[in-house]
């Protein structure tokens, strides 16, 4: 039991930690956790293995995880969670992609009265037999604001037919085939809630683990309005990443280029249309136009000519 990390009805905190590369004959590869609440954050949690919660193992325990990635984790049932026994985790701002389960649940597996809490998280590309994303089972309700499911199979969320009704709720989230895509099997509630999409995320590189959302992503602003503001005083983004808009970054690739400045130049001559954010942040002398000035402030940028924009940070 808990290949990295064994916690035992205790509250122990993890700050800036990498449990990497560990193995249990039975559960929770990377930690297990009985009747405990440890704190995780800024912890990154990848190629564990076990019988039973590759990632994490809960057994009527809740811990909070926040800037958490839990990633390339195998197990048969979990492989990213598996939250048993009354187990309601809290996660904010995590990442749980490319878990592999052979049985149920690649992403989190929820048995027994589990009731996890999702707050923009991002699950993505895990599978499983059944229940790619979270699997449900025996009268588990978890509940996802702000979150994104993408590209799990073989689906998103399934609910085991007997016994135990589950339900989930999900509001401002956006969800791979919608909520016809989840699939119950005649045991359970999905509460489909406000401001639900089922579009493509617009990862950055998923293929290489970046899950932050492209300039022209859907995501984008379009998390809860009532969910506290991003630092810009934006909206909120679905998804574990906050969307940071830098003047100059165009394509929100996290760097100036000189790629930003043709794309600048393309609206400015009417070549291409920007959105309302990239209008934002190629306007980098601050007067409330696109013209080719900017694109010619954002090459000199690049190529190192100046260090700074006239319109400031």
């Amino acid at each position: 039991y808990g290949g990295g990390i064994y916690c035992y009805e205790s509250n122990s905190s993890l700050l800036d930690v990498t449990i990497s590369a560990n193995s249990a004959t039975y559960n929770g590869g990377g930690i297990y956790c009985f009747s405990s609440s440890p704190s995780l954050v800024n912890v990154t949690i990848s190629t564990n293995s076990a019988s039973t919660g590759g990632g994490i193992y809960c057994f009527s325990s809740n811990p909070s995880l926040e800037n958490v990635t839990i990633t390339n984790s195998s197990a048969s049932s979990g492989g990213g969670i598996f939250c048993s026994s009354s187990s309601s985790p809290s996660l904010v701002n995590v990442v749980i992609s490319d878990n592999i389960a052979n049985s149920r649940g690649g992403g989190i597996y929820c048995y027994s009265n589990s009731n996890p809490n999702l707050l923009n998280v991002t699950i993505s590309g895990n599978s499983a037999t059944t229940g790619g994303g979270i699997y449900c089972r025996n009268s588990s309700s978890p509940s996802l604001l702000n979150c994104i499911m993408w590209n799990d199979s073989p689906q998103e969320i399934y609910f085991y037919g007997y016994p135990g009704a589950n339900t989930i709720t999900i509001a401002y989230s956006d969800i791979q085939g919608g909520e016809y895509g989840i699939v119950t099997d005649d045991n359970g509630t999905v509460y489909w809630e406000a401001g639900n999409i089922a579009t493509d995320p617009l990862f950055v590189d998923a293929a290489n683990d970046n899950y932050h959302l492209t300039f022209n992503s859907p995501c984008i602003n379009a998390g809860n309005p009532n969910s506290p503001l991003d630092p810009d005083g934006s909206i909120v983004e679905m998804g574990a990443f906050y969307c940071e808009m830098n003047h100059g970054d165009v394509d929100y690739n996290g760097e100036i280029q000189t790629y930003d400045a043709s794309l600048t130049l393309q609206d400015a001559v009417g070549l291409i249309e920007f959105n309302e954010n990239q209008v934002f942040v190629a306007d980098v002398d601050g007067n409330g136009q696109i013209q080719a000035y900017d694109a010619s402030l954002i090459l000199q940028y690049a190529v190192g000519l100046i260090d700074e924009f006239p319109v400031g940070d």
